[in-house]
């Protein structure tokens, strides 16, 4: 996208975002810039503005950036919190999947939902707003988006590249306790699926990788972002699932998770 030469070009802040994002100011205005994708010029509280696609752009890809990137900029504009993962509705909680690009997030929660009874609540980006102290995931989204190896494996239509979305059998419609944040790691070296509560700075770290920021620069933003996260990490549980990389793990991972979070001992580890 080109600068807009009818006003002043942005201030860039000085913190690089991953994906060719970059956020700056227009005097008392906010301006996020998606490499193609396109341009928000927003308020700094976030609750006027207006997004400008770059021209071209896939619709499809469009319609999921506007449903979940562009929302969690506005929230976290607005101050409030997004995680980077996927969650999934158990009968007892929601559990949210964070993990590094390519970690099979999308790939575990539709797996609990499509094999394991579960209900879909998020993909790419899980809000998280709170009732008193309780952190409460919200549904999001219509879709989990799966490469086509991925969808193979479901059963489902592969004759794509890249990802494409595809409809749970379940949808949740209400927002759910937050029972679990997970953080997703492939790791060759284990022989089964194995789940460990992380505790201190391990568990901030996750919280702190997975957070979704957009930051300005301004040093309450930054002290905001801290205190969310130690806020989060106070009030949910925090594992990390080392796995091997291969479809056979799905099931295995599934009568952990459900057993962990939602049997006899799911209270353990807090």
């Amino acid at each position: 996208m080109t600068e807009d030469t009818a006003q002043p070009a942005p201030r860039w802040s000085s913190r690089t975002l991953a994906g060719g994002v970059r956020v700056g100011r227009i005097g008392s205005q906010i301006v996020v810039e998606w490499q193609g994708i396109g341009r928000l010029l927003i308020s700094g509280s976030g609750s006027s503005g207006r997004f400008e696609p770059v021209a071209g752009i896939d619709p499809v890809v469009l319609d999921k950036f506007r449903a979940t990137s562009l929302v969690a900029c506005r929230r976290y504009l607005a101050g409030d919190l997004s995680l980077h993962g996927s969650a999934v509705r158990l009968p007892s909680c929601a559990v949210v999947f964070v993990g590094e690009k390519g970690a099979g997030k999308s790939t575990t929660a539709m797996a609990l939902v499509e094999r394991s009874g579960g209900e879909f609540l998020a993909d790419d980006i899980v809000p998280i707003d709170w009732i008193g102290d309780t952190p409460v995931v919200l549904p999001m989204d219509e879709s989990l988006w799966l490469s086509a190896e991925v969808s193979a494996w479901f059963g489902r239509d592969s004759n794509y590249e890249g990802k494409r979305p595809h409809p749970p059998r379940a949808r949740a419609t209400s927002s759910e306790q937050l029972g679990a944040i997970v953080e997703l790691v492939f790791d060759d070296s284990v022989d089964r699926v194995d789940l460990q509560p992380l505790r201190g700075q391990d568990a901030f770290l996750v919280l702190s990788k997975a957070h979704v920021c957009y930051p300005t620069d301004r040093d309450a933003e930054a002290l905001r972002d801290l205190e969310s996260r130690a806020r989060l990490g106070s009030a949910g549980r925090i594992f990390r699932l080392r796995r091997r990389r291969n479809f056979d793990t799905l099931d295995a991972i599934a009568a952990v998770v459900g057993q962990r979070f939602d049997g006899p001992t799911a209270d353990e580890g807090r």
